[in-house]
This record gives C-alpha cells, sequence and structure tokens, in this order.
C-alpha cells in the first residue's frame, strides 16, 4: 500500500473514492492471502481516518428525504440530468436543491449520499444545522 501514496491518480481521487478503492483492493487480495487480516485492520483504521476528514460526510438518506426538495414534473424538462445523462421525461420525480439545480431525484440523492454539494456549481446541496 505503501506505492499508492507516491501514485498521482491515487492522490487525485477523493476520500470516498480512496476508501472505495482500498475496499476493492483489500477484497481481491484477501482471496488471494488469507493472511491479511492485519491489512483488513489497517484498511478499517484508514477507512476511518478518511471518513472523519470528508466534509459533509454526515447525510443519511433520511436526512435527503427530509430536506431534499422532490416533485413530479408533469410537462416535460428540456435537457439531462447531468448525473446520470438521460433527458428528462414527463411524470418523472425531480430533485431541486437549495441552489436551485434540479435533477432526477432518485440520482440526485444517490449523489448526496456521497457528497453533500451540487454536481454544477458546488455549492452546498443540502443546507442545515447539524443539531437538527
Amino acid at each position: 500500500m505503501d506505492h499508492l501514496r507516491d501514485d498521482p491518480t491515487f492522490m487525485a481521487l477523493s476520500s470516498i473514492q480512496k476508501i472505495e478503492y482500498l475496499q476493492r483492493l483489500n477484497m481481491s487480495e484477501s482471496h488471494l492471502n488469507p493472511a491479511s487480516a492485519s491489512r483488513a485492520r489497517m484498511l478499517s483504521g484508514l477507512q476511518c481516518m478518511l471518513e472523519n476528514n470528508v466534509p459533509l460526510s454526515y447525510i443519511t438518506p433520511r436526512i435527503v428525504d427530509r430536506h431534499l426538495q422532490a416533485s413530479v414534473r408533469h410537462d416535460k424538462m428540456d435537457g439531462e440530468c447531468i448525473i446520470c445523462m438521460r433527458e428528462y421525461e414527463k411524470n418523472e420525480r425531480i430533485g431541486t436543491l437549495d441552489c436551485r439545480h434540479e435533477f432526477h431525484a432518485d440520482c440526485v440523492t444517490d449523489w448526496l449520499l456521497r457528497k453533500n454539494e451540487c454536481p454544477l456549481c458546488r455549492a452546498t446541496a443540502l443546507k442545515r444545522s447539524r443539531s437538527h
């Protein structure tokens, strides 16, 4: 794993992407080498460290459901959802972020569970106090 520290591609990944990559790496290597329990413990610690450094990682499905403005559009919207790259259709559920950008509700929900920022303008997507 030390070789990853100097890899520019690995360094460019977000913290969440690093966690996912390291988990996949650990899963594939543990099948080859059952003696990798210490590596799994190290990875678990690394995951905790990375998660603690991810800003706004407190977003949960319940928070998204409570705070995302979602509605069904009965008319056809122009354009496409930049998350999934599909055109908007009639009677689809659309999620609107605090910055007023709109996406398919399911797409933006999945996005928000990973990162609480708008995929377009990078503004904080759902502004809320931590006390709620």
